[in-house]
């Protein structure tokens, strides 16, 4: 965890790092931070900017092209990355969003303050563990099934919002 509690995983770009990312299942898409973009010494002027959209708004920002990134087997390659205003980040270098997650295991172990991405091996969970079946939707959000009162209500699944059983 980083001093706000989020959640970072070491992530390797195009070969150097690691590096330390915000692992965010709720965002579908993986981003730099402008100063990871700096000390890559990666151009800002050769892929096109994106629309990006959170829960505080939108904006069009800038992309990066990265030829791969790899955080344990998770590996993207030639990727037009968006690159987000620094405040998003605080001391962080990027965020490792949902995308090539299909066919990875992403194992938090807060006790031993370890992150893991390996091949998922369509094994059950072993002792200890608490499966929550979900279902990807909009572009990667993770939906769970939730209910208000006795009310059925699809809920986005996020790790920085405790889900509560």
């Amino acid at each position: 965890l980083d001093r706000v509690g989020r959640v970072m995983a070491p992530v390797m770009v195009e070969g150097q790092g690691p590096f330390r990312f915000i692992v965010d299942t709720g965002a579908t898409r993986s981003a730099l931070s402008p100063g990871l973009v700096a000390r890559l010494g990666l151009p800002t002027d050769r892929s096109p900017p994106v629309r990006m959209q959170g829960v505080t708004g939108e904006a069009v920002v800038p992309t990066v092209h990265v030829a791969w990134l790899q955080a344990g087997s998770l590996v993207l390659r030639d990727q037009d990355l968006p690159v987000l205003q620094p405040q998003v980040f605080a001391q962080a270098d990027g965020i490792l969003g949902v995308e090539g997650m299909s066919g990875n295991l992403l194992d938090i172990d807060f006790v031993a303050d370890r992150v893991t991405i390996s091949r998922s091996r369509a094994q059950r969970a072993g002792p200890g563990f608490l499966v929550v079946p979900v279902q990807r939707r909009a572009g990667g959000l993770l939906i769970v099934d939730a209910r208000i009162g006795r009310n059925p209500h699809p809920a986005i699944q996020d790790e920085r919002l405790p889900l509560t059983l």
